[in-house]
């Protein structure tokens, strides 16, 4: 099939399209300022005739897009898909939503400042090397210039980056020592070597072998699938209160998965400490259980069987977090 080039929908550069192999409904992106990627074409098309169909959401989709580029180059490229999953036979793509990639845009002042820092660090050649920044390429995670301008002053004030050169629409910045300390401190936070905390019910003495089942069939094989190594707490032994041991495992974790179809309080409780340290919790649930209303707004892992989970589960870390460390090489 001949290619054909067209506006990119999430930054607008002329791309190059071309019907994925073996894929007729697929298309493969590239050229733009995105990095390469897969849509469904009809998708596709429809965000090119009517780019308001995201609430002006497309320039975070390309931030975040770069963002898991830069932070994980080796990552297979994604399918995006925007109003529909796909089809349960699509085992050769890692699939996200542009849902599920809005859903880690930052919240806080000080998250956007730490991954801005991040981001102008994975485009370095390392440390004594200068970085051409752009506000147009939205490293620093904001939605416009006055907010990235700041940003970046606040960077300025803790010592972390001096700009070098200040050009009228382009800078140059060193990352200084302090930046590097911070980044680094970032880095050992969430070491991804460490064990992923899994959060789940284990069950009473009727369902004990069912949830370990589905642990050991689905959300273990999952988390390895993607290059981690999985914990339940549960199987530990030690000799401390078991919630201090539980504390200080989600504090050392990289992100934590928490199962919540059967509504266990502790790990709606497990779920939202994590997420109080600011650390990415992916939420799983049968498709037939309603969690409670206060997670409702929060893209669920929906799943259907063991073997769904596991696809599911495993697409939905490549997506947010990338590979892991523990990723078998070709």
């Amino acid at each position: 099939m001949a290619s054909k080039s067209i506006l990119c929908p999430f930054c607008r550069g002329i791309v190059t399209t071309q019907q994925q192999s073996g894929y007729h409904r697929i298309w493969r992106v590239q050229g733009c300022l995105c990095p390469p990627y897969s849509i469904f074409r009809i998708e596709f098309e429809r965000l090119h005739e009517n780019p308001a169909r995201l609430g002006g959401k497309q320039k975070r989709v390309y931030a975040l897009l770069r963002e898991r580029y830069h932070r994980n180059s080796h990552l297979p490229s994604p399918l995006l898909c925007v109003d529909q999953d796909p089809p349960d036979d699509f085992d050769a793509f890692t699939t996200i939503s542009v849902d599920e990639l809005l859903h880690t845009w930052p919240t806080t002042l000080s998250e956007r400042v730490d991954r801005g820092l991040c981001n102008l660090i994975n485009h370095s050649m390392g440390a004594g090397y200068t970085i051409e920044y752009d506000p147009e390429k939205w490293d620093l995670l904001a939605d416009d210039t006055n907010v990235s301008g700041f940003v970046l002053q606040m960077m300025r004030e803790r010592d972390w980056v001096e700009v070098t050169e200040d050009g009228e629409y382009r800078k140059t910045l060193l990352i200084r020592p302090n930046g590097w300390a911070r980044f680094e401190e970032l880095a050992r936070s969430t070491r991804p070597e460490n064990p992923v905390f899994v959060a789940m019910w284990f069950g009473g003495k009727d369902k004990r072998d069912t949830m370990s089942h589905l642990y050991e069939r689905s959300i273990e094989p999952a988390i390895e699938a993607a290059g981690f190594r999985a914990k339940r707490s549960d199987t530990d032994e030690h000799n401390e209160p078991i919630m201090d041991r539980i504390i200080e495992d989600i504090r050392k974790c990289p992100f934590l998965v928490a199962e919540l179809s059967d509504d266990n309080n502790g790990v709606y409780y497990e779920a939202g400490f994590a997420r109080g340290l600011g650390k990415e919790v992916i939420h799983c649930s049968r498709e037939n259980h309603r969690p409670h209303f206060d997670v409702s707004g929060i893209n669920l892992v929906k799943w259907k069987d063991d073997e769904h989970l596991q696809r599911r589960l495993r697409d939905r870390i490549l997506g947010v977090m990338g590979s892991g460390p523990f990723e078998e090489k070709a």
